[in-house]
């Protein structure tokens, strides 16, 4: 995990250009029941790399991590293990490019990342720019949520200051 802020703008800015080629959902599964309306998140870019976002320890705070997500029940299981699994359940990855709202960032050129921000500053979630799209991940409550829309006006404005040179009034930095 990335904690120290340096470390993550570095992150977050060698996205920057890159393009989407992956993007997957981490979604709670038990009794082949899948809950997919909250769950960490994860894009791997053209350079390889996977940044996978979810919620922190204390349930308010963003965690990112380089690199891809690992299953910790992967393989096999203790027979104490197998006994959780089928009791409570686990997390299992899915593909999220089939579906359509996340398949349309798929070949889509990262242009801007943008932190989200409590009142008190706390880092809770990432705006990230996919071409005309924009990626929203917030943890709320113990809780990832992910949407995707048409960047619109926002997208629009970022463009413009990015082509120009000009900070925008928004981004990554150091508190």
């Amino acid at each position: 995990m990335i904690t120290l802020a340096e470390e993550l703008i570095v992150l977050l800015n060698s996205l920057l250009g890159q393009q989407v080629v992956g993007v997957e959902r981490i979604h709670y599964t038990h009794h082949g029941q899948v809950t997919r309306d909250t769950g960490p998140l994860q894009v791997t870019t053209s350079s390889s790399d996977s940044l996978l976002l979810s919620g922190g320890g204390d349930g308010a705070s963003l965690r990112v991590e380089r690199g891809p997500w690992v299953d910790p029940f992967a393989g096999e299981l203790s027979p104490e293990n197998e006994e959780y699994v089928e009791r409570s359940g686990k997390f299992d990855i899915f593909d999220a490019a089939e579906d359509p709202k996340y398949g349309r960032l798929v070949g889509g050129i990262i242009g801007a990342i943008c932190p989200i921000r409590d009142e008190v500053g706390l880092l809770r979630g990432l705006e990230i720019v996919v071409d005309d799209h924009l990626l929203h991940f917030l943890v709320e409550w113990d809780e990832d949520f992910v949407t995707v829309d048409d960047g619109g006006e926002l997208v629009r404005s970022m463009r413009f200051h990015v082509e120009r040179g000009t900070p925008p009034s928004f981004g990554i930095r150091l508190t």
